[in-house]
C-alpha cells in the first residue's frame, strides 16, 4: 500500500525540484 502512495507524492516534489533548478539556471524561461 505505501507503494502506490508514495508514487503520487514523488511526482509533484518532483516536477517542484525541476521548476527550482529551471528558475535559478534561466530566470528569464520563468517570464516566457
Amino acid at each position: 500500500m505505501e507503494e502506490p502512495i508514495q508514487q503520487p507524492i514523488l511526482g509533484p516534489v518532483m516536477l517542484v525540484d525541476l521548476d527550482a533548478i529551471g528558475q535559478q539556471q534561466s530566470p528569464r524561461a520563468s517570464l516566457d
